[in-house]
């Protein structure tokens, strides 16, 4: 069992056709170490969880034109605090 908090951190964009792309990165953990990282949106109407990005030892994972119902007012990992990690960086 691994003890380390890993350093989270992401990067998105939203498009002109309303779909997500962008970047999520895991660091500070071991090889074998493996996270599920939530992505969420608010829409206007509160953080709704588009899914989960598994992550494996210090790597990334790359979203590309993920479609959404309409332009996000946000976009964020781990919005409800569901993940423990030494840093969480999301920026747009």
């Amino acid at each position: 069992m691994e003890l380390r908090c890993p350093a989270i951190d992401s990067i998105t964009q939203v498009n002109s056709d309303n779909s997500l792309s962008g970047k999520i990165t895991q660091s500070g953990v071991s090889n074998d170490f493996v996270m599920l990282v939530p992505l969420y949106v608010d829409l206007g109407k509160g953080w709704i969880r588009l899914g989960a990005a598994t992550l494996l030892g210090n790597s990334s994972v790359e979203i590309t034109n993920l479609k959404l119902p309409s332009a996000p007012k946000k976009v964020t990992i781990c919005a409800l605090n569901d993940v423990l990690a030494a840093s969480i960086q999301s920026g747009k």
